[in-house]
């Protein structure tokens, strides 16, 4: 199903030829519902689906979860049994008063679930830890496996699969025992510009667990774009891991060829990152107002949990209210658009602004005595009067983060992440950490710096010291963590050789002066490029697409050859020559993207007029979502060896191996 936005000529030829299972009239365009069949939808384009609102999307999602459900009888109360991987999508989707008219409670999978549950019904990806947990449920609950009346409630979201059905074969399962739906989830938008493909843990599985089964459904997914909305004209693939992605979807455009070639529309470009190409940036301050809620305050599917006394307009409850934690919804608010892509400086002075200007109206409005000027202050009073609430809350997140971000601990990491980006020799940087140490600084603010020094000097000074002394303060539960981050080459001991040179050139140094990616004349005041999301540092992955946008890839590929793996069309001047008024880029992330890269990417649409830029990620990453996905601690709080069965051993040896 597809929801889409067309204008009256193209929704009569829909109408004739096809079933629209929706259809809504809005000024002059026409809102429809449907299936795309195998057809060439030469009537269509991708402006067609661009101007539909998130929300409409997520009243898509609302309406196929609650046909799915009222399949189920509305007789009984349901329990959906769901993976940690859709929660956070759940609870974004639905709503307590949702919950009720379907009569359904949400919890977590895991092992043990009671066999009191009057209609359990499993929500999963596909996943072999999730089945043994279905079928030492089911038969704990059901005995008798003969009766085929007992059967147990699976929902795969997207689909099942092949390699899981066959598991389930090899487990002697009988898969009538199960019945089986399907929960079509690929592309998340959680905003205009922006699709999430998947959100949980995408870092780890991928360069970790070496699990990627996650790029072979976002081929499936890309496959799906280009059947819509037409060929990509030019594909670029950055990154060891896309070319995993590109022999996929290659695969699923072989399948699908009779359909593409039916297609007449095309697509500008495909650009695909792979997220090893620059782990630098989720390391580094971020600048952005948008980017320092997400690293404060966590924003989950465009939502932060914030304490109430933070926010909270009503000064005489703000005491009451201390220890509250409330949900402050982001999304879908025009006020917090205009803000977000700000500077933080410059937020809060816009917002001080306009608390100034709100008190100014009120007062004015109070004094007024003339009628026909009091018609027009009141009007301009109502103006501030619908934005007040987004206007103090905001305010109050603006001056938080500006205060923390002030403060002599981020003043200090700030000052050295710049000395370290710029190429130039730290004196003492031991006697910093010491310092940070001392100071009780938190150990993922202490490791982000490490990571930025390891980068940038080919290792860490006396690594294995800083190492003991961090365990022995911090605790050992962090041994799974440093385990992961020297597995993925983010920390190591720098060798004598490198130690004894005053200035290190390595790969990211040379990156940042061949592609120029410091501004030594950033200005906050005038914002020329896209340098200003990290401070005077522009993220890898937007220097080059900025550089494809103004003229090609032919200008910086031979600098990026020793990188990683590159593939790209040797059509270029074809290419731009034939490019229309407006050109559409679909921007891929492999292992997710930060919010400095999003307002990046927001910033290029909004000074190019002839490209716009749409991005796909696996998750929206920030130094601590990093951290937190390679922190096996979440998982094992406490344990002791006497603890572990022989599987769970062996699954401890398998997460110690070393490369």
């Amino acid at each position: 199903m597809y929801i889409i936005v067309i204008n009256l000529f193209k929704f009569n030829f829909l109408k004739k030829h096809y079933n629209l299972f929706f259809q809504k009239k809005s000024k002059n365009n026409y809102l429809i519902l449907m299936e795309f069949p195998n057809f060439p939808i030469n009537v269509l384009s991708i402006e067609d689906f661009l101007p539909v609102n998130i929300e409409v999307y997520k009243q898509y999602y609302l309406s196929s979860f609650e046909r799915l459900m009222n399949s189920y009888g509305n007789d009984m109360k349901k329990t959906l049994i769901i993976s940690p991987k859709f929660h956070n999508f759940m609870t974004y989707l639905i709503t307590k008063e949702i919950k009720n008219s379907l009569n359904i409670d949400i919890i977590l999978i895991k092992e043990g679930i009671s066999n009191r549950l009057e209609f359990p019904i499993f929500m999963i990806n596909p996943k072999k830890s999730y089945i043994d947990i279905i079928i030492n449920y089911h038969n704990s609950k059901y005995k008798n496996l003969k009766d085929q009346n007992n059967k147990t409630e699976i929902i795969f979201v997207p689909n099942e699969t092949y390699e899981i059905l066959e598991y389930i074969r090899k487990k002697n399962f009988n898969l009538s025992n199960f019945n089986i739906n399907n929960y079509n989830i690929d592309l998340i938008p959680i905003d205009k510009d922006l699709f999430i493909f998947d959100c949980h843990n995408d870092l780890r599985k991928i360069y970790i667990e070496n699990n990627y089964s996650l790029i072979t459904q976002l081929a499936k997914s890309l496959m799906k774009l280009e059947s819509i909305f037409g060929k990509f004209k030019s594909k670029l693939y950055f990154g060891n891991l896309t070319q995993l992605l590109k022999k996929c979807f290659e695969r699923e455009e072989e399948k699908n060829k009779e359909i593409l070639e039916q297609t007449k529309e095309e697509i500008f470009s495909l650009i695909v990152f792979d997220r090893s190409v620059d782990f630098i940036t989720p390391m580094c301050t971020n600048y952005t107002y948008e980017g320092l809620i997400d690293e404060y305050f966590g924003i989950e599917f465009n939502k932060i949990s914030v304490k109430d006394n933070l926010i909270n307009v009503d000064v005489k409850k703000k005491f009451e209210l201390e220890d509250k934690n409330v949900t402050f919804k982001l999304y879908n608010n025009k006020f917090y658009e205009t803000i977000r892509s700000m500077h933080y400086l410059h937020a809060n002075k816009y917002l001080a602004n306009e608390l100034i200007q709100f008190s100014e109206v009120n007062e004015k409005a109070k004094k007024e005595t003339d009628f026909s000027k009091l018609q027009n202050t009141i009007r301009e009073f109502k103006k501030y009067l619908n934005k007040k609430d987004d206007i103090f809350k905001n305010y109050n997140l603006a001056k938080y983060i500006t205060n923390n971000q002030n403060n002599y601990k981020n003043i200090k990491i700030i000052q050295t992440e710049r000395i370290l980006l710029n190429g130039f020799k730290v004196a003492n940087i031991q006697n910093i950490y010491d310092e940070l140490i001392g100071r009780k600084v938190n150990l993922y603010d202490i490791l982000r710096l490490m990571v930025i020094e390891n980068n940038t000097r080919n290792g860490i000074f006396k690594y294995n010291i800083l190492k003991r002394d961090l365990l022995n303060i911090y605790g050992f539960q962090y041994i799974f963590l440093f385990d992961n981050l020297e597995k993925l080459d983010w920390l190591k001991d720098r060798d004598f050789f490198q130690r004894v040179k005053k200035f290190v050139s390595t790969d990211y140094l040379s990156y940042i002066n061949k592609f120029q990616l410091i501004n030594k004349n950033f200005n906050m005041e005038k914002i020329t490029d896209c340098s200003f999301v990290l401070g005077e540092l522009c993220p890898i992955c937007l220097k080059l697409i900025e550089k494809f946008i103004s003229g090609g890839w032919s200008n910086f590929i031979d600098l990026l050859k020793k990188k990683s793996f590159l593939d790209y069309p040797k059509n270029e001047k074809q290419i731009f020559e034939n490019k229309k008024e407006k050109n559409f880029i679909f921007v891929v992330f492999i292992g997710g993207i930060t919010y400095a890269e999003i307002e990046g990417i927001r910033f290029l649409n909004m000074i190019n007029n002839d490209f716009k830029i749409i991005i796909i990620t696996t998750s929206i990453l920030n130094y601590k979502k990093c951290f937190e996905q390679l922190d096996f601690k979440k998982e094992i709080n406490y344990f002791s060896f006497r603890d572990f069965t022989n599987q769970n051993v062996e699954d401890l040896e398998t997460i110690l191996k070393k490369k």
